[in-house]
């Protein structure tokens, strides 16, 4: 082994490693840390992001909405390469590939919500939209005045494009749970032929109805409550 004056072997890059030893990496840069054979680690490369395989590629975006009441539920967006949770109001995440996990969320602009997702904004069903008519103790025919509400609702259907019309009969507490639960039904069959005799598809009309068991204003039996002999309309 070759070794200077003081018989020491030589290290001409000062690494720590002898010449001879050898040193596998003659010239190391001084204060550099090497291995046993006289190396430095080697250097990690980081991967760039790459294309996802023509097979793999998906790119998709989620975006979380308000509900028509603005509240905010929460979704997870997942795939085998890991997950995002998006619980804010127009909160986003993009997935590129099957194999890249989604993205780190983000608040998106209203307005870009609306342009991207116009379309699927618009085939939205409209809000739902009910009418209460009312009737006469023992009677299945409403009342003079709830029978003018038959051309708003006819409107209302027809404007909002409804694809449902649910009916739903009701009574007050007086006379038998039995009798009561015809009465409703009869109630909800009179206001459905009403619309059906005004256009409206048999079709589309759900009848419903619950006698005394859904009360509106809360009363002992035998309770004449007008606000109790009621049919409701939903148009959705």
């Amino acid at each position: 082994m070759k070794v200077n004056k003081d018989g020491c072997p030589l290290d001409s890059d000062g690494d720590g490693v002898p010449d001879d030893y050898p040193d596998k990496c003659p010239g190391t840069p001084t204060g550099v840390k090497v291995d046993a054979d006289g190396c430095p680690p080697p250097v990690v490369k980081k991967d760039e992001p790459q294309p996802c395989p023509d097979g793999q590629a998906s790119k998709a975006l989620f975006v979380l909405l308000p509900d028509r009441e603005g509240k905010v539920g929460q979704i997870e967006v997942s795939n085998s390469a890991g997950s995002q949770t998006l619980d804010e109001a127009r909160e986003s995440t993009e997935v590129d590939c099957s194999d890249k996990a989604p993205g780190n969320p983000k608040i998106m602009d209203e307005k870009a919500v609306n342009d991207i997702f116009k379309e699927a904004l618009d085939a939205l069903p409209a809000t739902p939209v009910s009418f209460v008519m009312y009737f006469n103790s023992g009677s299945a025919t409403p009342t003079k005045k709830s029978m003018q509400l038959i051309p708003e609702i006819l409107e209302t259907i027809k404007s909002q494009k409804a694809t449902d019309v649910i009916v739903v009969g009701h009574t007050d507490t007086v006379a038998s749970v039995e009798y009561n639960k015809k009465l409703s039904e009869r109630r909800a069959k009179a206001v459905s032929a009403a619309l059906v005799s005004k256009g409206v598809d048999k079709a589309m009309i759900e009848i419903e109805y619950y006698g005394e068991e859904h009360l509106l204003v809360e009363t002992p039996d035998e309770i004449a409550e007008p606000g109790n002999r009621r049919v409701e309309i939903i148009a959705r």
